[in-house]
Parts: C-alpha cells; sequence; structure tokens
C-alpha cells in the first residue's frame, strides 16, 4: 500500500480477530479511501464484530500514540460503503448492518469503558433518508439512539410492538421524523390501527407532554396516503369501530374517550361530523358504529338528562350523510341503518328512531332501491319520516305479489318514478320485464282502488306523468322511451282482457307526457297499438318510421294513423336516414294505398298524407351527405326517383297519386 501514488479502496473478504493482524489493519488506514466488505448477509454479525474489534484497536492505539487513529477509522468508514455499495445489497440489508454494529458497540462499551459511539456517528447518520423498521423485533430503543442528533429521517413500519417499553421508546423517536407511515403490502390495517391506539395511549400517561406529543404524531404520521392530521375524521371512527367489529379492546373504553376528546382539541375549529369513504367494503361495521353510538347517547340522556341524542343527530344532519360526497351507496346505508335502529330499539327498549327524523330527512332527493333485496316495510318507514315526497328509482323488479303490493303502500310518499338505465347491465336490463312490473303495479292499484274506494290508480298515474318517463336520464333516447310504452300498452290491453280491470284510461296522462317525437318500427309493431296510443295523445306527434318496411298490409293499417300525426320521417334506428330508394318506394307505397282509399271512402288522404311529408324530413337533414356531397344536388335526385316511380305507378294503376308533394321542393 506504501508503493501506491493515491489511496485505495479496501475490499475484505475474509478477516482475523487475531491481535497482531487487526494491529497491522489499523496501520494500514492512512493507505485506504474506502472500506468495505463482500456483501453477505448470512455474516452481518461477524461483519459487525469484526468491525467493533477494528474501532477498540484503534481507540487502544490512539491512546497509546495520541494518532488520530479513530478519526482515520470512521473517515473511510461510512454508510454508502458499509458493509457495501448501493449497488451490491438493498438498502434494508444495509440498515440491519447498523442495527448489528449498534447492538455490538453499546455491549463493547459496556465491556471495556471504551467511548465508541460518539466517533461512529458519522456513520451512523449516514443513513439513507427513508428507514425501514421492523418493532416487533425490538429495535426501538436502537432507532432512538440512531437517529438522535441525525438530520430527520422519514420511518416506515414494516412490524409494530404493543409493549410498553417499545411504544414508549419509540414516542420519544418522534422529534426526528420527517414522516411516518406503514409499509401497506406487509402490515395489516388492523395493526396499524392497533398502534395508533397504543401510541395514543401511551401519549395520554405524560400529561406534561401529551397534547405536544399527540400534535406531533400527527404532523408526521402518514395515515392512508395522506397526513393524520388531514384524516382525523376516518382515523376517529376507525379507531372506535374497530372493537365493535372484532370485539377486541385495546384501550379502555373511558381512557379512549378521553383520548379522543383531546385529540379534537388540537383541530383549531369545530370538527366536521364524521363521513364515510363511499364504497367502502366495511359498511356493516360502520353502520354498527353509529347505531352503537346512537344506543350510548340514549342511555346517557336517561342517566345524566344530557341532550346527548340531540347534540349527536345535528352532527349527520347534512345533505351527503354519511359520505363526504356521492349518491350511490347511501340509500343503502341509510335504509340498512333504519332497520339496525328498529332492531337496536325492540332488544334495548331505547326510543332512537324519533331523534333520527331531521337526519333522514337531510337524505338524498333521489332513492335508488333494488326490490330484490330491501323490505318494503323499512322502506315505507323511511319514506314516512320524509319532510316531502321523494324521487324513486329502481334498478330491478319483482314480480312476487307481496313485494308488489307493499311498494304500492309507499306511493303517497313518492313524487316520480322512474327505471335507472346506468345500474342496468348488458345481462339484466330487459324493458319488457319493466313494464310487466308496471302492469304488475297497476294491476295491483286498481284491485285496491276496487275493494277500498281509495284513488290509487289516479294516485299511481301521477308519479309515472312526466317527459322522460320511464327512465329517470334526461338525456334518455326517445326511441327506448317509445318502445318501452309501447310495449306497456300492449302488456296492459292484454291485462285487461284477462282480468276485466280497466286500466288504460287511468294511463291516458302517461302517455300524453310521452316522448315528443314517436319512433315506430312498422314490421316489428302492431300498427292497432300504436294507433291507440296516438289517439290518447292531446296533439298531433311528429313520427320517425325506423324501417322502410312496405308490406302491403302494414301499409295501410299505417294509414289509419295519419290524422294523428303532425310530421313524418324516416330513420333506420341507427341515426342515418334509410337509403334513398327504399325511402321512394315506401312513400310511393304509401301514395297510392292513399289514393286507392280516397277512392273508396271519399276521404282527402292524399292531401292529408301530403301535409306530413315534409320533404326536408325524408332525406339529407344535414347540408353535407354522408359521402361528403352536395345536400342539395342529393335532394333533387331524390325528387327526380320519386317522380319516376309515381309515374309508373299511376301508368300501372291508373290512379292520380297526385303531385302536391313535389311543392315541398328544394
Amino acid at each position: 500500500m506504501k508503493l501506491q501514488t493515491e489511496k485505495k479502496q479496501v475490499k475484505v473478504t475474509h478477516w482475523s480477530y487475531e491481535e497482531s493482524e487487526v494491529r497491522n489493519l489499523i496501520k494500514c488506514l492512512p493507505y485506504i479511501s474506502k472500506f468495505r466488505f463482500v456483501p453477505e448477509s448470512s455474516k452481518l454479525h461477524e461483519q459487525t464484530s469484526f468491525l467493533v474489534t477494528l474501532y477498540c484497536a484503534a481507540a487502544e492505539r490512539e491512546q497509546q500514540t495520541g494518532e488520530k487513529t479513530l478519526d482515520l477509522l470512521a473517515s473511510v468508514c461510512t454508510f454508502k460503503i458499509i458493509p457495501v455499495s448501493d449497488t451490491d445489497m438493498n438498502e434494508q440489508t444495509q440498515k440491519a448492518f447498523l442495527l448489528s454494529l449498534y447492538g455490538q458497540v453499546t455491549d463493547c462499551e459496556s465491556k471495556t469503558g471504551l467511548s465508541l459511539f460518539p466517533l461512529l456517528k458519522s456513520v451512523f447518520q449516514s443513513v439513507a433518508n427513508v428507514w425501514i423498521t421492523d418493532l416487533s423485533e425490538r429495535n426501538s430503543l436502537m432507532l432512538r439512539e440512531l437517529l438522535i442528533q441525525s438530520e430527520k429521517k422519514q420511518v416506515v413500519l414494516k412490524g409494530c410492538s404493543h409493549e410498553e417499553s417499545e411504544v414508549k421508546s419509540f414516542l420519544e423517536c418522534l422529534p426526528f421524523f420527517s414522516q411516518l407511515s406503514f409499509e401497506p403490502w406487509v402490515s395489516e390495517a388492523s395493526e396499524e390501527i392497533q398502534f395508533l391506539r397504543s401510541l395514543f395511549c401511551a401519549a395520554e400517561k405524560d400529561k406534561q407532554k401529551e397534547m405536544k406529543t399527540l400534535d406531533m404524531l400527527a404532523s408526521v404520521y402518514v395515515y392512508r396516503e395522506a397526513p393524520l392530521k388531514q384524516k382525523w375524521s376516518e382515523f376517529l371512527l376507525e379507531l372506535f369501530s374497530y372493537e365493535f367489529k372484532t370485539g377486541l379492546s385495546v384501550l379502555p373504553l373511558q381512557r379512549a374517550n378521553i383520548i379522543l376528546f383531546k385529540v379534537l382539541k388540537l383541530k383549531s375549529s369545530r370538527i366536521h361530523g364524521s363521513r364515510i369513504a363511499p364504497g367502502s367494503s366495511d359498511l356493516q361495521g360502520q353502520r354498527s358504529f353509529l347505531v352503537n353510538l346512537f344506543c350510548a347517547a340514549a342511555e346517557r340522556e336517561q342517566q345524566t338528562g344530557e341532550k346527548m341524542v340531540e347534540m349527536l343527530a345535528p352532527l349527520c344532519r347534512y345533505k351527503t350523510f354519511p359520505f363526504k360526497a356521492g349518491d350511490k351507496y347511501r340509500v343503502d346505508f341509510l335504509l340498512d341503518l333504519y332497520s339496525q335502529m328498529k332492531d337496536r330499539e325492540t332488544k334495548s327498549g331505547l326510543s332512537l328512531l324519533p331523534s333520527l327524523q331531521s337526519v333522514f330527512q337531510s337524505t338524498p332527493k333521489v332513492w335508488t332501491i333494488k326490490l330484490t333485496e330491501r323490505k318494503m316495510s323499512d322502506f315505507m318507514e323511511v319514506m314516512k319520516l320524509q319532510a316531502e315526497k321523494k324521487r324513486v328509482k329502481l334498478t330491478d323488479c319483482s314480480h312476487e305479489e307481496s313485494e308488489v303490493r307493499s311498494f304500492l303502500q309507499c306511493l303517497p310518499f313518492i313524487s316520480q318514478l322512474s327505471f335507472n338505465l346506468d345500474d342496468w347491465d348488458d345481462s339484466s336490463y330487459d324493458p319488457d320485464k319493466q313494464s310487466r312490473f308496471l302492469v304488475d303495479l297497476f294491476c295491483a292499484a286498481a284491485e285496491r282502488e276496487q275493494q277500498t274506494g281509495e284513488k290509487m290508480l289516479e294516485r299511481f298515474a301521477s308519479v309515472c306523468r312526466y317527459k322522460t318517463f320511464p327512465f329517470h336520464d334526461i338525456h334518455a333516447d326517445d326511441e327506448d322511451r317509445s318502445d318501452f310504452l309501447l310495449d306497456l300498452y300492449s302488456q296492459m290491453k292484454d291485462r285487461e282482457t284477462k282480468s276485466g280491470l280497466s286500466l288504460l284510461p287511468s294511463l291516458q296522462p302517461v302517455f300524453q307526457s310521452a316522448p315528443e317525437v314517436w319512433f315506430i318500427n312498422l314490421s316489428k309493431r302492431k300498427t292497432s297499438d300504436f294507433m291507440e296510443v296516438m289517439k290518447l295523445q292531446s296533439e298531433k306527434k311528429p313520427v320517425m318510421l325506423t324501417d322502410c318496411s312496405h308490406g302491403e298490409s302494414e301499409v295501410r293499417s299505417f294509414l289509419q294513423c295519419l290524422p294523428f300525426i303532425s310530421q313524418l320521417s324516416l330513420d333506420d334506428g341507427e341515426g342515418h336516414s334509410c337509403d334513398p330508394d327504399e325511402q321512394t318506394r315506401l312513400l310511393v307505397n304509401l301514395f297510392c294505398a292513399a289514393a286507392e282509399r280516397e277512392q273508396q271512402t271519399g276521404e282527402k288522404m292524399l292531401e292529408m298524407l301530403t301535409s306530413v311529408c315534409k320533404f326536408e324530413t325524408f332525406s339529407f337533414q344535414n347540408e353535407k351527405t354522408d359521402n361528403g356531397g352536395d345536400a342539395t344536388k342529393d335532394r333533387l335526385d331524390f325528387l327526380l326517383d320519386l317522380y319516376s316511380y309515381m309515374k309508373d305507378c299511376e301508368t300501372k294503376t291508373g290512379l292520380i297519386v297526385g303531385a302536391q308533394i313535389f311543392m315541398n321542393k328544394p
């Protein structure tokens, strides 16, 4: 080494505890720039033992000669190269090395009286910014010593201990943490909650430092990806629901209440009512917690006379209760909460539900329910608590007679009834099933009206009387609504025939609130049903044909609907106009059939048909056609083709079809 022109890095592959060998290695230090071991995690204890031996030998030599041997040794032993380079082994192994080193240094100090730890401070302070440790291995004392007087470190726990001495030592480390968190893929949420409770308990014992410690813990602790201070409500709910969920008790309830009160004092302003994360998988536990909370409040009110229930209820009285935002889970949560409250009242004799009326009244404007999963009796009781009628969306249907009759009893509390398309997947969405359910409801309403004299049909029709019926979504397609209503009419007519009940007259206002444009597929629909529905309208309606069927029977039947149509247009059902050639053939057939009927009956059928056939509604409604051509030119082509077909028809039949339609020229 003396022959080298510069200091060299030295990697030790084997070592000796022979005193002469150790002393000779010490003499080599002036020629070494970096000192490290070959990375073998199985030999960490031996490596640290040898390093401690080196420091002891260096200390003895310094005492004997006055040379700064310890400083020299420390200068070549920094964390990044002790025991291995960053690329040789993972960071966790390096930290394990330092923990082992710390333990052996303290043992050596006790046995020899030498003061080694201050000399090794630079080694220990060179640890990485993030320190991963397992407190279950009793590392809290070492962790405290390793981090003292160093810069603040991020600490990640992959295990914890609930032993009082370990927890107390860990609390003393808080001033040296920049951030504290659990390793999510290693620890369980319940373990994290228990450990936090243990920390709160230990902090509460030290009356002088208690509030400062709690505040410090909240400042550094990362709870569910955010600082604990920002997650107080969520954490406190977990803290107190944990006992109800598991049956375990980490903290005595009285102490837990004291800690809760002191935690809330840390807030600069009054804390908002606890809110639950939407979509939480533990809604059952959270409901149980709220029920227990109200029961405890009622019991205390009985014992002390304090208005505890009245004090608790306002904390739950906000529009999105019990969640911060969103409606998806709220109705299910509230109905389950009502059911559990009712059961608890029965078992305990406490009066809970009257105080909760204001909570249920602050609930969603629209109630979304699944009939097959709900007790209608509970739903009706919750509806009775409302200050006003509510809109109700159904996400499924039930044809069980008992369910239908029970739902009927809820009508006085419903302002609007709809089906929610968003909650039906492709496999479960069944318009036919929905219309059958409505028919069942109307039949049940008619039967009840006969039995009791109540105006059930009128009441039921009133909740279906809105523009987008039967769908809640204002963007629902007019074609879907048309299909639904025509199916409903057909099924209602069949049910009238079978049951002898009078249903359709009560439904007239429902059909009058139907789509602005009616869509019909002549090849799939009974034109007679369509005409009867059109007769129920208070005014003429625009009609769009979604196919270009020119079957003679369909064409003749459709002519009977003309008195109820304000405008006729064609569409292929996909948002694109029918093929112009198909349109012209259908028009010719319509006009020929109209001319024949006019000859037979004297009705002004041609004039009536011409009045609803405005040219612009038949083809090329946009300025540009799909192929990018000029719409005006295509319109002219369409008219010329139509004229040619009309002329052929007149020649073959001898009918005068009429030229009125050509007055609607481009």
